[in-house]
């Protein structure tokens, strides 16, 4: 038995205690020694929860820091941290429970945080226990790195998994903590609650799915292309289900033709919740033909491993439309002379749209591509603003290819029977533009029906750029007429910027919001003068356009169902990959904005998903399909929030949003809890020596303790008046739950790898590793025995189950390098990741003008994480790799590559501080050298000390000579000496004696 931590204070509380006399005696053992450089085991450790696994190995969760600790020998005196980061919540004394198969289970405690009062952590040291936390969490048992390493939901509330609902107080379980958690030796979970002391048991879950998924119930919420559908030869078909699916056989997915009862060529895959059968490259779909998605029975199955079973297939029909769109016309018509400004238009046959190909448009150099997706669509044309500039009395060509633009059907364009070019010439310069602008094509269509009541932009497109006339110039009103019959209209001045604006060739017309109140006929005025081109030529005539509006959709979207049903109370039977299909009141669309967010009731995790962008939100007609890319927690009751305005009808009326009270869901646990019948009959084992036993329900202290004896009887221990005041006794309550015990299997201890350092690549490896796997627990009657690998029972003590083998994967450096290791340099902790062992690497930086001697190499230390390579790098001062600049006056006849200065090169760089020559002209001197030759000093930063070339001095003033003065204001270069004679004497020679160069 082991004994660690304590709840006084920190002070030596990361000492192990080991007795082997039931608690008679207890020995302290010497700190661990870690496995892992730079994770040292810690100081101390208060709030933790411990367990041995397989017989042997002791496993401490540190839930306070969020550490996983794994003893790696019997004797404690290695250890390994297994995990650094844990997903759960920060807590206090959560109770850690192992498996027979080696799994662990971690249930509940405290939280750290939230305890009220003064503020603070009790995690900490100061503040108050926060509220009890009710989740369950497992962790899956690994050979080569056990003991915590991974961790998941089994439940976000122990409550959630209790299947009977006959107890009155089932509610109140929800915020109650267990009072004592123990597991059977059959591996079933025992909680035993406060509320009247009931007894709860189940079977510890095996797999990540609900306990109680044994049936396939995925079904198909979303069939794309639909049922009975008449649509374009698809390129996929899509079905989404109502939870997580995985293939199971590929072959049983089948796409038929139903007239030939041919397979059509198709690959199934599957993304979480959608089974997506996409075309071969030589498949093909034929214009008329029926097809059917077949799926056999156990094709596909649920992450609980439930099979498929009658799928119910449904046809759909490739349209009988296999011709693309004609191209009718082509604006600038052939040979053309247009002005500089001009646009493209193109006119179909039939309404098209955006393609994914590039209109070409060839003059005298490189052609200029304009893609397809950048032009404007209104049904059968297309605009196209070309870029300013084009060059005057330039021929260009315009190509339109043949992926340019769809028909709905999705048909390529056909061969155009006026040809697939069209030239045009831009107006030489000088030449005068007399051509009115054109309107070419406008938004709504000109004699359009159906037009939405709730309009609210016109747009125009024209031949070329346009401008709002000045109000001076003339008439400059807009006209809308409402409805023709009625004689209204409003009057739209176009020189306002709040209502027109022009873009290039476009006019843009903002109407009052109650301009289109009625249905009927509307006509747009717009005056010849209001809009001139660049040249400053107006319309050739006023412009009139015609359109029918339908009565004004002011209704916005509503909410009409959500799948799976809304819950008033939390039922905990949605599989965690559960999608949500809602339902409105007509087809919607994004709006651009807004999210859908599953936002959890307790702990879980919270999804939130943009509508406008997450591929995880298909919109369908009236329906949105909400696949969430992450399994939702078990046992967790989420609302579903869906943002004011996410979705718009036709007509861009935006939904009103929902709350979180309006639609909830609960998540079916891992974990199946129900009430044990014979709870009324715990043996009360006495209060003190001699005392005669009793039956009852106990009551229960909030200081209980639960374990299992040898014989599978649950203990409780406690105080009998629910406090530990030190004077009531202790009270011993046994229940004999009649159960087996199951066989246990374990590793003798921790495998060792064949190799010392890592080789190999992708990955690299630490060799490889095998070991036996014994029994260590026998089963009894009624407990489940071990199998060996040839099938048959093995239940002795010591015998061998198995053998289990693999590689050993390479080990990381989990710690930074240590820093700074020397003058100038860091280490960047910034984006820091684990480094392979294998030779891996991290940088060392250093400061300008200082280079490192090289990275930071991780290399093998122990199975379980690297140790960085020593001696560490550093940072030295880097070299100059290239001459120093020439000064003035430098003698440039030794500065060529021949000097040992011009040499300088990143070949034949010269070493932080070496020197080279640097001569100066003559008459010249490096400065403080008094000397003509000097030295370029290599300093700091690759770069050369600054040196000058300084005039030389005549270092000897001349002779005095008798009956003359002679007068030197300076020494320097070019100066002079004035010679003066005394009085009755004259200057025979120069006056002045000049100091020159000599060498």
């Amino acid at each position: 038995a082991f004994l660690l931590g304590g709840q006084c204070d920190g002070n030596g509380t990361s000492t192990l205690w080991r007795t082997c006399s039931a608690g008679a005696s207890w020995m302290p053992m010497p700190p661990p020694r870690s496995l892992v450089t730079g994770v040292a085991w810690p100081t101390s450790l208060v709030g933790h929860a411990m367990v041995i696994v397989g017989g042997w190995q002791l496993v401490v969760v540190d839930a306070v820091r969020g550490h996983v600790w794994a003893f790696e020998d019997r004797n404690m005196t290695s250890v390994v941290r297994t995990a650094d980061h844990l997903p759960f919540a920060r807590r206090w004394a959560p109770t850690l429970l192992a498996s027979s198969d080696g799994q662990l289970f971690l249930l509940g405690g405290r939280a750290c945080e939230g305890g009220g009062g003064s503020g603070g952590s009790l995690c900490d040291g100061s503040g108050q226990m926060g509220p009890p936390l009710t989740d369950i969490w497992k962790s899956p048992y690994d050979p080569l790195l056990p003991g915590g390493g991974g961790w998941t939901w089994v439940t976000a509330n122990w409550a959630a998994a209790v299947a009977s609902t006959s107890a009155p107080d089932i509610a109140a379980l929800t915020s109650e903590v267990p009072a004592a958690v123990a597991l059977a030796r059959d591996d079933t979970l025992h909680l035993v609650a406060r509320q009247g002391g009931m007894v709860f048991v189940g079977q510890l879950p095996s797999s990540d799915s609900p306990a109680m998924d044994t049936t396939f119930a995925a079904t198909p919420q979303l069939r794309q292309p639909g049922a009975g559908a008449v649509v374009p030869a698809p390129e996929r078909v899509d079905l989404h289900f109502s939870e997580a699916i995985r293939l199971r056989n590929p072959r049983g997915v089948r796409l038929m033709d139903l007239i030939t009862g041919a397979v059509v060529p198709f690959t199934p895959t599957v993304q979480r919740q959608v089974l997506r059968v996409e075309r071969q490259q030589a498949a093909q779909l034929l214009a008329g033909r029926q097809y059917r998605l077949e799926l056999a029975d156990g094709s596909i199955e649920d992450m609980a491993g439930n099979q498929l079973r009658s799928f119910a297939a449904s046809n759909f029909t490739v349209e009988q439309d296999t011709s693309g769109p004609s191209l009718l016309a082509v604006y600038p018509a052939d040979e053309a002379v247009v002005a500089p400004q001009t646009v493209i238009m193109l006119t179909f046959d039939e309404d098209v749209v955006n393609g994914d190909g590039f209109l070409e448009l060839k003059g005298s150099g490189e052609p200029l591509l304009l893609r397809a997706r950048e032009a404007s669509v209104v049904g059968s044309q297309a605009h196209f603003e070309l870029p300013k500039g084009l060059a005057a009395g330039q021929r260009y060509t315009v190509t339109v290819p043949e992926d340019l633009f769809l028909d709905r059907s999705r048909n390529r364009l056909r061969v155009p029977s006026i040809g697939p070019s069209s030239s045009f010439t831009v107006l030489a310069s000088g030449t005068s533009d007399a051509t009115p602008p054109v309107l070419m094509m406008s938004s709504p269509e000109d004699g359009s029906t159906g037009v939405s009541g709730g309009l609210r932009l016109l747009k125009l497109w024209f031949s070329e750029d346009i401008f709002i006339a000045r109000a001076e110039d003339g008439n400059t009103d807009a006209i809308l007429e409402r409805p023709v019959t009625a004689g209204l209209s409003i009057k739209l001045p176009l020189v306002s910027s709040s209502v027109a604006s022009t873009h290039g060739s476009v006019l843009e017309l903002s109407l009052p919001s109650d301009a289109m109140g009625t249905a009927g006929t509307y006509r747009l005025r717009v005056p010849a003068g209001a809009l001139v081109d660049g040249a400053g030529n107006g319309l050739a005539a006023n412009l009139f356009m015609t359109f029918n509006a339908d009565a004004p959709d002011v209704d916005p979207p509503s909410l009409l169902s959500l799948l799976p049903d809304f819950e008033p109370s939390p039922v905990y039977q949605q599989p965690p990959s559960t999608t949500l299909v809602l339902t409105f009141s007509e087809p919607v669309h994004a709006s651009g904005r807004g999210q859908v967010r599953l936002v959890p009731l307790g702990l879980g995790r919270a999804v939130s998903l943009e509508v406008a962008t997450s591929p995880h939100i298909t919109l369908a007609g009236n329906q949105m399909i909400v696949a969430p890319p992450v399994d939702l927690t078990p046992g967790e009751a989420y609302s579903i929030e869906l943002d004011q305005g996410l979705v718009q009808d036709a007509r861009g009326n935006l939904f009103g949003g929902s709350t979180a009270a309006t639609l909830r869901i609960s998540i079916a646990p891992m974990l199946q809890l129900r009430e044990l019948s014979q709870r009324a009959s715990l043996d009360l084992g006495g209060t003190g020596r001699g005392s005669e036993p009793t039956s009852g329900s106990p009551t229960l202290s909030s200081a209980l303790s639960a374990a299992f004896d040898a014989a599978n009887r649950l203990i409780l221990i406690g105080s009998s008046s629910g406090t530990a005041d030190g004077v009531s006794p202790a009270v011993a309550w046994r229940l004999d739950t009649k159960r087996g015990t199951h066989c246990a299997s374990a590793l003798e201890e921790s495998p060792k790898c064949s190799q010392t350092s890592c080789s190999g690549s992708s990955p690299p490896t630490l060799g490889s590793f095998a070991a036996q796997r014994r029994v260590w627990r026998s089963s009894s009657n009624g407990g489940r025995s071990c199998m060996n690998e040839e099938g048959a029972p093995v239940d002795r003590v010591g015998e061998a189950v198995g053998s289990l083998s693999g590689s050993c994967p390479c080990p990381q450096c989990f710690v930074l390098p240590p820093g700074p290791v020397s003058q100038n340099a860091s280490v960047d902790a910034g984006n820091f990741s684990a480094v392979s062992a294998a030779e891996g690497v991290w940088p060392l930086t250093c400061t300008q003008g200082f280079a490192p001697t090289g990275p930071f190499v991780c290399q093998t230390d122990e199975i379980f994480g690297g140790a960085w390579r020593q001696p560490y790098p550093v940072c030295k001062p880097q070299p100059c790799t290239e001459p120093p600049r020439m000064v003035p006056y430098q003698d440039l006849s030794t500065a060529g590559t021949e000097s040992e200065c011009g040499n300088v090169s990143h070949r034949s760089p010269l070493a932080h501080g070496a020197t080279c020559t640097m001569r100066c002209q003559a008459g010249y001197m490096p400065h403080g050298t008094g000397l003509g030759q000097g030295r370029f000093v290599c300093q700091g930063y690759g770069k050369y000390d600054v040196q000058a070339c300084i005039p030389q001095v005549c270092q000897e003033l001349p002779d005095a000579q008798p009956n003359a003065i002679i007068h030197c204001p300076s020494d320097r270069l070019g100066s002079e000496c004035q010679v003066l004679c005394d009085p009755g004497f004259e200057i025979v020679g120069n006056s002045t004696i000049r100091c020159e160069v000599t060498s």
